[in-house]
């Protein structure tokens, strides 16, 4: 069974607009990428969701990171679409993983990384993460359970003996959205380094949006290649190609007051 436009070629950008004339908005990958779309507002936008490589690019490179990544959805009927349209989407590896009964190889595709960090952060090496908001709380892994404490706070758990598991990553749920307001800072930390393969004994979600970040960290770690990709063919290097691609600002957003204009323009379709 299908369901209600799952042949249409689309894509979209997501945003939120107040009574008072507040906007605020992004271009996204976080679940798919159709084709490019460009935001920008009025008045002091920043054009946002502009790519150096065309549709047609995109879908080539998105392929070339192999068979768990690339499963794109084909068109079912040619003549009902643009000449040289073959692929109507690409999904992201959050969509992937989140389809019912989904077993491939990116369902453990973080384990080994998760359980080799986890080996480090003992008592005597503890891990400090630090949320602007919620402060610095430092990590240890007790009977298996990554567990952090702060002075004066409640301990806050992260997943169970077994670690967070790959999937709670790609979804950035889970395991790493549950709890207090303080335990989902730490979880979303937790969540963007995994993807962007930079984590550390140290990890902080201030004055972080310099990098390095995916195959830019040395040594290189275990990454998400979708978001990097996404990243590396944006023209300002922002992107939301995972849930949480707004810890350390990664995100392509506008946010307007008093809003005279919104502007979405479709993106390098064909070249």
């Amino acid at each position: 069974m299908g369901y209600p436009g799952q042949l249409t070629l689309f894509d979209w950008i997501e945003f939120s607009y107040d009574s008072n004339g507040n906007f605020n908005g992004n271009t996204t990958q976080v679940d798919q990428f159709g084709f490019p779309l460009l935001l920008d507002g009025t008045p002091g936008g920043t054009l946002q969701g502009q790519f150096k490589s065309s549709r047609p690019a995109i879908l080539s490179a998105v392929a070339a990171l192999g068979v768990d990544f690339n499963q794109s959805i084909a068109v079912t009927a040619p003549s009902a679409y643009p000449s040289g349209i073959t692929t109507l989407r690409a999904l992201s590896p959050k969509t992937i993983t989140g389809q019912s009964n989904y077993s491939g190889g990116l369902s453990t595709y973080f384990d080994a990384a998760v359980q080799s960090w986890y080996a480090q952060w003992t008592a005597s090496n503890p891990v400090s993460v630090t949320d602007l908001a919620s402060g610095t709380f430092s990590g240890t892994v007790q009977g298996g359970t990554l567990t952090f404490t702060q002075s004066g706070a409640p301990t806050l758990t992260v997943a169970g003996s077994s670690g967070i598991p790959s999937v709670d990553i790609w979804q950035c749920a889970n395991s790493l959205a549950t709890g207090s307001a303080a335990a989902k800072n730490v979880q979303k930390i937790l969540a963007a380094t995994f993807n962007r393969g930079n984590v550390s004994n140290s990890m902080t979600d201030v004055n972080c949006s310099g990098g390095p970040f995916y195959s830019g960290v040395s040594p290189v770690q275990t990454f998400n290649p979708w978001a990097q990709l996404f990243h590396q063919v944006s023209t300002n290097g922002l992107a939301y190609a995972f849930p949480y691609d707004d810890v350390c600002n990664q995100n392509p957003s506008i946010g307007l007051t008093a809003t005279q204009s919104v502007t979405v323009t479709l993106g390098k379709f064909f070249s």
